[in-house]
């Protein structure tokens, strides 16, 4: 029921703001590689952000092991506003993007260290490789995501495919927490579509 109540405050929240997006000609309008159809008020991002900030608040005891993720989340929220109004130069969106994953790296200790026992037995760590590692694939995962958002539905709905498999395997392996987290990027996912 908390999810549901999420996702309507994520659908309310956009529906209010619109029209403050579309005086302020905060929009994302379509080009060569965006082809969505007309000119999209850049409020989703926010409502998606406060949605989950909201779900975190209700729905964890602990909001302390939350703040490197919330904090680099709202620094990823503002970039990509400020990309979407004023085009970012790719330099500049690598930059900012690489100070907000050494924050997470560092700080928040959110790192890839390893690829567990995928292979067998043994298993596979990166040890001075969990840098570079983590910072080129939250590099990619960020940027691929910010790629294919050019077309209605494609970005959140291959985001929503993700968080459904990673909400199956955290379950499956006893993770409440990142099934929680997952399941609640679902429930601010939907309504944004």
């Amino acid at each position: 029921m908390a999810y549901l109540l999420i996702s309507i405050f994520v659908f309310f929240l956009i529906k209010t703001s619109t029209n403050l997006f579309i005086q302020n000609k905060w929009l994302d309008n379509s080009d060569n590689r965006k082809i969505h159809s007309g000119s999209i008020p850049l409020n989703g991002g926010l409502a998606m952000f406060f949605g989950f900030f909201l779900g975190v608040v209700f729905l964890n005891n602990n909001i302390d092991s939350y703040t490197v993720l919330l904090t680099c989340s709202f620094l990823i929220l503002i970039l990509g506003f400020i990309d979407d109004i004023s085009n970012l130069s790719a330099h500049s969106r690598i930059l900012a993007q690489t100070f907000i994953i050494l924050i997470a790296f560092s700080v928040g200790l959110i790192q890839i260290k390893s690829l567990g026992y995928i292979f067998g037995s043994n298993i596979i760590d990166f040890n001075e490789w969990a840098l570079p590692i983590t910072l080129l694939a939250f590099m990619a995962g960020i940027n691929a995501q910010n790629f294919i958002d050019g077309i209605d539905g494609l970005s959140s709905g291959t985001a929503i495919i993700s968080f459904v498999a990673i909400y199956y395997l955290a379950q499956h392996a006893n993770f409440g927490q990142i099934s929680g987290v997952a399941l609640l990027y679902i429930s601010i996912l939907i309504p944004f579509i």
